[in-house]
């Protein structure tokens, strides 16, 4: 990646956060590009699709629990003991829905174009 020193770093950091990518090696270095210097980076990573799924367990005052699960999810804040989380959720009966409007609207679609055939 090449660009301003501000722009490369805050990629470099959201690589070092996300807990399905490891960083092995990191090689930084200037380009020269349209008359200017800019900053340049370039990471070898290691992908870990095992970690894109975390368990988050929220206890509640009165002792119960609450759990989820997070994919690509990051610690991104901690003040005065709490813990804010950053990551995507995932519906899965609502994935399982659109997988199911989907393969039906494919169905007419296949009957339709099979009768021109």
């Amino acid at each position: 990646m090449t660009g301003l020193n501000e722009e490369v770093q805050a990629v470099i950091s959201e690589l070092y956060r996300s807990p399905s990518i490891e960083i092995l090696k990191e090689d930084r270095g200037c380009k020269i590009e349209e008359d200017s210097i800019r900053n340049s980076i370039k990471c070898f990573v290691n992908y870990l699709s095992d970690k894109r799924t975390s368990l988050i367990q929220v206890i509640e005052t009165d002792q119960h629990k609450v759990e989820f699960k997070l994919f690509d999810m990051v610690q991104a804040v901690e003040f005065k003991g709490t813990k804010v989380f950053r990551g995507r959720e995932v519906d899965i009966f609502s994935f399982l829905q659109e997988e199911k409007e989907a393969y039906l609207l494919w169905m007419k679609l296949k009957k339709i174009f099979d009768k021109k055939i």
